[in-house]
Order: structure tokens, then C-alpha cells, then sequence
């Protein structure tokens, strides 16, 4: 594969729930092993990546070369070794990780029937729609890839096609974000 481009961590931010400033490094790396610094707020405990890219310049990411990193990482397959897109057993692991984050949702929220539940990053909704089956949950889910997002809401997931900063719910409100 390519090397592929990942937007350079050019802006400083202040924490996005409360504002603050001071924060301690918790962390340095991130997904695909990038170099992130990951930090906690001092004064609500929010944990965030700063610096990071510019919204624009994720915005081009996603709608990129994203999928390409995510895929590249692969899943763990049936016989706990990794398998990538276009590799035997791909579709199962696949499956079985979207079964995972379904049963880790439902059992650490216990969401009510008819909870209304926020997917950042929901991909093509699947992880939703097993926990609407599961939870009898209502979903609702952003993402910023446009064929992901358009494959969510044929699923029947009321999905936002873009990223988190440009999401603005109205008078929507939600029991449970993940």
C-alpha cells in the first residue's frame, strides 16, 4: 500500500467541553499508531487530542484516504490474527467487531427501549442497527464519508453526512452518544 497522507497536527485547542486551557499529556499515541498527543483537562477531565489537524483539513481526510487507514488496520479474524479488506475471512471479522461494539454498548448504557442513541462516526450503521434489534433503540448517527453515510441511512439510520463541528441537532437531544 501507499503512504498515505495524514493531515498535519497544525491547531492548538482548548478543551471542547468546558473550555479550559490546562490539560496533562495522558497519551502520545493514537489509531494506526500515529503520533497524537492526547490530553485531559485539568478542569473537567475531557480527553482530547491537541494540537490536531484544522476542521477543514479532516474534512478532506475522511472524505479521502480515511477508509484506506481504517481498512489497513483490518480486523481480528477468527483465528486471532489481523485480516485486511479483499483477505479470506475479512466479511466475518468484520461482522463479529460490529457485534462486539453492539453488546459493549447496550451492556455498559443499558439504554431503555426507545433510548435515542448518537453514533459519531457510524459508518454504514451497522453497529446501530444491531442495537436497535437488540435494545429497540431509536439510531442516529453522523459521518463524514458520504457513501458510509448514504449506506447508514439505507439501513434506515437517520444519518447527518459530515463532521461533529458541522452538526447542529436542532431541538434533537439525545439519551446516549457514542
Amino acid at each position: 500500500m501507499a503512504e498515505l497522507e495524514i493531515p498535519d497536527a497544525t491547531e492548538n485547542v482548548a478543551c471542547p467541553l468546558c473550555g479550559g486551557s490546562a490539560a496533562i499529556v495522558v497519551g502520545e499515541k493514537g489509531r494506526f499508531g500515529m503520533p497524537v498527543r492526547n490530553v485531559c483537562c485539568e478542569t473537567c477531565a475531557c480527553v482530547y487530542i491537541t494540537p490536531r489537524p484544522t476542521l477543514s483539513a479532516m474534512t478532506e481526510y475522511y472524505r479521502s484516504t480515511y477508509r484506506q487507514h481504517y481498512g489497513a488496520v483490518g480486523y481480528v479474524g477468527a483465528d486471532g490474527k489481523p485480516v485486511s479488506p479483499g483477505e479470506p475471512g475479512y466479511e466475518q471479522a468484520l461482522e463479529q467487531w460490529h457485534r462486539q461494539q453492539a453488546d459493549n454498548a447496550v451492556a455498559l448504557t443499558a439504554p431503555a427501549r426507545g433510548a435515542r442513541v448518537l453514533e459519531i462516526g457510524c459508518r454504514h450503521g451497522k453497529t446501530l442497527q444491531l442495537m436497535r434489534e437488540r435494545a429497540g433503540i431509536e439510531p442516529f448517527g453522523i459521518e463524514p464519508g458520504e457513501s458510509e453515510a448514504e449506506q447508514a441511512r439505507l439501513a434506515g439510520i437517520d444519518c447527518f453526512t459530515g463532521a461533529l463541528e458541522a452538526f447542529d441537532p436542532g431541538e434533537q437531544r439525545f439519551d446516549h452518544i457514542q
